[in-house]
């Protein structure tokens, strides 16, 4: 089992910088932004943020997770069967960890 790690101020600063538009294009406004503000690359619409991707939204998915998954991420992690990997790199570098460790 892997647990990929980010604190908690990342993910919600990752998270509610998300857009979205109708077409299904996801821009992240910090790593992947639009070549123009609000407007997508792909097909011109407006670009959105989803209800769920708020930082009130994004606070809120983070307790329900910790009360759910924590025990859980416990649990394995006593038996000896769970990895962390710090989730705060570039995706190269996460899935590069991930990889290593699936081998």
């Amino acid at each position: 089992m892997i647990n990929i790690d980010v604190p908690d101020d990342r993910l919600i600063a990752r998270l509610s910088a998300r857009r979205v538009c109708e077409c299904g294009a996801t821009y992240q406004l910090t790593f992947n932004p639009p070549k123009k503000e609000g407007v997508c690359d792909l097909c011109g619409g407006a670009l959105y943020q989803r209800d769920d991707d708020t930082e009130e939204s994004v606070r809120n998915r983070l307790l329900v997770y910790k009360r759910e998954t924590k025990p859980l991420i416990d649990y394995y992690e006593n038996l000896g069967l769970l990895t962390t990997i710090d989730g705060s790199g570039s995706i190269k570098e996460i899935s590069g960890e991930i990889y290593a460790h699936v081998q």
